[in-house]
């Protein structure tokens, strides 16, 4: 049988991390109602596994690519270490593909309430981190950056994030729907996923010509905390254009993302709590959608589906201690007892 996915060479590794190597899997969420609770109003939802990258998190494509035009345009001579402002999954991502690509070491800024377990991973991929408790992370690593020898990426203001997203998951998108999505829905973090799917499948619709997909950004609830999410208020950190990115938002708050995560890890989705919090934002506004007349019927296509697509960007491992603390004791029992 022949292999497709192998690598070989000097560049074997560099190629295995590249994520034009590395188209993820969809996969219909249909054997359990509570993932697809509308199939019956012809409603098809269908989830990218961005943890099934290299690196089991979606933060490795905007990485690599901010990485690489900093190279192309001459941003990384001279530089030996890259600092960067990260909730940990982008700087994970870093302690790998900093030395790999660049060959400089990685200092990461996180935030002070970062579960202990993802400093434990960010420490063993080679990352120095360093803790802010007060402040704009992102301006303090704007500010290190300028130091000799150093530089920030930044990742919440560099136009190559979305456009790592534009040439890669756009096109998957669009694929996994039919060419025919009716919604995508992404959880807001850095808002580069949300960004560059918007713009291309915008792009793309026009082309055909289609109307585009409703894009759904799904935030954390105000006092909430859902790793790799922002309420609105911390999105006003970004410097990125998320707001035209956008058709709709949602708000979704810490335990209905951790239960909807652990539903997923239940059926061998090792999504993390920022996944659920995505699909359970899709779930809130189907509901409203599908009671609504005129966006029902700016959402059906011309087979009477609805097709929404819904990007799972982590897995659940660095936060496996928070599930106890979010969620009560009946969440964690067994279908086979309910």
């Amino acid at each position: 049988m022949k292999q497709s996915r192998v690598f070989y060479g000097d560049n074997a590794i560099a190629d295995f991390h590249d994520p034009k190597n590395n188209p993820i899997p969809f996969v219909e969420l249909t054997s359990d109602p509570r993932f697809n609770p509308f199939r019956n109003a012809g409603v098809r939802i269908i989830a990218g596994l961005g943890y099934q990258l290299p690196l089991m998190n979606l933060k490795s494509v905007p990485v690599h690519g901010m990485i690489m035009a900093a190279l192309r345009d001459g941003r990384l001579a001279g530089v030996n270490t890259i600092v960067e402002s990260s909730s940990g999954n982008t700087a994970m991502a870093l302690g790998v593909l900093g030395p790999l690509l660049a060959k400089a070491k990685v200092t990461a800024l996180l935030p002070a309430d970062c579960p202990p377990q993802k400093r434990e991973l960010v420490r063993l991929l080679g990352v120095d981190e360093k803790l802010f408790a007060t402040g704009n992370g992102p301006a303090c690593a704007m500010e290190l950056g300028k130091q000799d020898g150093c530089v920030n990426l930044a990742q919440y203001h560099c136009k190559d994030n979305p456009n790592s997203f534009y040439e890669w998951l756009g096109p998957q998108i669009w694929d996994a729907a039919l060419e025919r999505p009716s919604i995508v829905a992404v959880s807001m973090g850095t808002t580069g996923t949300a960004i560059g799917c918007s713009e291309y499948l915008r792009d793309r619709a026009a082309k055909v010509p289609r109307r585009p997909p409703l894009m759904l950004g799904v935030m954390c609830a105000t006092g909430n905390a859902v790793p790799g999410s922002r309420t609105l208020e911390r999105l006003s950190e970004i410097g990125l254009p998320w707001q035209k990115a956008i058709d709709d938002s949602v708000e979704i708050g810490s335990k209905e993302s951790y239960r909807m995560s652990l539903r997923l890890i239940r059926k061998g989705f090792l999504a993390g709590p920022s996944s659920g919090l995505a699909l359970a934002g899709l779930h809130r506004c189907l509901r409203r959608y599908l009671g609504d007349h005129t966006l029902h019927e700016r959402l059906v296509d011309d087979r009477g589906e609805i097709i929404a697509v819904v990007v799972f960007p982590d897995t659940f491992f660095p936060y496996a201690e928070k599930y106890s603390v979010f969620l009560d004791r009946e969440d964690f029992a067994s279908e086979l007892d309910t």
